[in-house]
This record gives C-alpha cells, structure tokens and sequence, in this order.
C-alpha cells in the first residue's frame, strides 16, 4: 500500500513541476510551429530511466509560458512574469514518462523546452523561475541543490510522506530546459535528476 501512495505522490510531484497551463491555447500559428522543431530537444525516451514509458499526458507543445510556471492558485502573491519576457515566448515542447505502480524505480519523468527571442529573455526566465520555484518562503518546501550543466543552471528537491521529487532548471541560448524527475523515497534524487539532465544537455551542444 506504501508503494502505490509512493507512485501517485511521485507521480503528482513532477505532474506540479510542469504543470498544465492556466492561459488557454497557443495565440498564434507560428507558435506552433516553432514547437514542432523542439519535439527532439527534451529528454527522450530512450534517455529515460529504466521502466518508464512516454504518455500522451503531460506530452506536446507548450502553448503559453505560463505551461512551466506553477498555477497562479499556488502563489497568488508572487509578481507577475515581467511582460517582455512573456512576449519573447517563441515556443516550447514537454514530454512525460510514466512507470507501472509498484516499480522500485522511478515513477515518472518530465522534460521541457521553451524558446526564446535571444539569450537576455531566456535568462531572465530562468532568473524569474529560479525565484519562483526555490526564493523567498519556499525554503520549507523545497532544498535547492547545486548543478553544472548549461548555464544558469539550479535545482531543488521535494519530499513528501511516500515519495520525492527532483527538478533541474537550466539554459543554452535562448532555450531553457528541465527535467524533473519522481518516485518513492530514494527513487528520485537529485543525482539520478541530474544525470538525466546532463544526458540531455551534451546531446544539445553536440548537435
């Protein structure tokens, strides 16, 4: 029983880490093309752990900026995104990898990719986000942890009664990626986070 509730936490964790969009659909055409060209660029799936399968949930273009913000419910008090970040969205894709309940490895996986205009609007959201996700009053919540991979790179650990969660925020150019990854206790590291999230980033600066 500990096992399935491990599963749904984990499961609920990285669904939150990238989470559904509170905008409405992509504004325009050309947004939605820019997002078929990013389709390989989030980590796939024969990068994922062990176990894990691609969903349809979770899995497409990113429509809004707002898609990999958390929902404006969860922090009512937090400034709103600056506005010529927003308008520098050019596009963005996510992908989601579930496992069978009662896996001893982890129970899902998400990966994102949003571009920008140029490399001052990605940094700026990644500056924003890292605020959002790990500043002032989240502390409690959420243990941040050091990276090196990209550039700007940060991330944060999450855990919960059953299960844990471990994010990674990173830019090249002007993209900005994460991967997130979830699972019962012991099952979703920072480590095992980012491993996956290096695995992603040498294959960007490769091509």
């Amino acid at each position: 029983m500990a096992v399935n509730h491990a599963v749904s936490a984990a499961a609920a964790l990285v669904l939150l880490t990238v989470p559904a969009c509170d905008d409405g659909p992509a504004s325009s055409v050309e947004r939605r093309e820019e997002a078929s060209d990013l389709v390989d660029l989030p980590l796939q799936e024969e990068e994922a752990p062990e176990g894990l399968a691609a969903s349809e949930e979770g899995t497409g273009p990113v429509a809004s900026v707002r898609d990999v913000l958390p929902p404006r419910s969860a922090l009512p008090n937090e400034t709103p995104l600056p506005r010529p970040i927003s308008r520098a969205f050019r596009g963005g894709y996510e992908v989601l990898y579930l496992g069978e309940e009662g896996s001893s490895g982890p129970a899902s996986a998400a990966s994102s990719v949003i571009r920008f205009t140029g490399e001052n609007a990605a940094s700026g959201f990644v500056a924003y986000l890292r605020e959002v996700e790990v500043g002032a009053g989240r502390g409690q919540e959420r243990v941040e942890f050091p990276t090196e991979v990209g550039d700007q790179a940060f991330g944060w650990h999450l855990e919960v009664p059953f299960g844990e969660s471990s994010t990674v925020v990173w830019r090249r150019d002007a993209l900005v990626l994460t991967v997130a990854l979830g699972g019962g206790i012991g099952s979703a590291d920072p480590e095992r986070a980012l491993a996956l999230a290096r695995r992603v980033d040498l294959r960007l600066e490769g091509s």
